[in-house]
């Protein structure tokens, strides 16, 4: 898949359609649509730097051709990560989850359960 085509992705898992994205940055759904027909090393800067700030991607690595979220200088220092469009939709889907699907997941990934907000650890599903 091209980076173009990442990008779409990308965007289709955030957004409900690339017109609201479009519509939502104030930028032309012409321009982008361009930018994924012809690519983007042919678009203009300021429209890739504004889709990137939207998007919270990486512009350096938009460039080489990865998907990739913006290091973020206020939170804990942390291993930068490239998003697949799949590793975004799990993402995504673990943030709308439920506090105990949560606790599920991060039980099968071996990671520390989420305590609720009375302090306590709900029991786990282990079948």
């Amino acid at each position: 898949m091209s980076v173009e085509e990442d990008l779409k992705q990308f965007i289709l898992q955030k957004y409900k359609s690339v017109r609201a994205f479009t519509q939502e940055i104030e930028i032309p759904y012409s321009t982008v649509d361009t930018m994924f027909k012809r690519g983007i090393q042919g678009a203009g800067v300021g429209n890739v730097l504004k889709i990137c700030k939207a998007l919270e991607i990486d512009v350096d690595a938009l460039d080489e051709g990865i998907i990739k979220l913006k290091d973020r200088k206020n939170c804990e220092e942390k291993p930068n990560i490239d998003f697949s469009p799949d590793s975004f939709e799990v993402a995504t889907a673990y943030e709308n989850a439920d506090f105990d699907t949560k606790n599920n997941i991060r039980f099968i990934l071996k990671l520390p359960v989420l305590v609720d907000e009375k302090g306590m650890k709900k029991n786990l599903k282990t079948s």
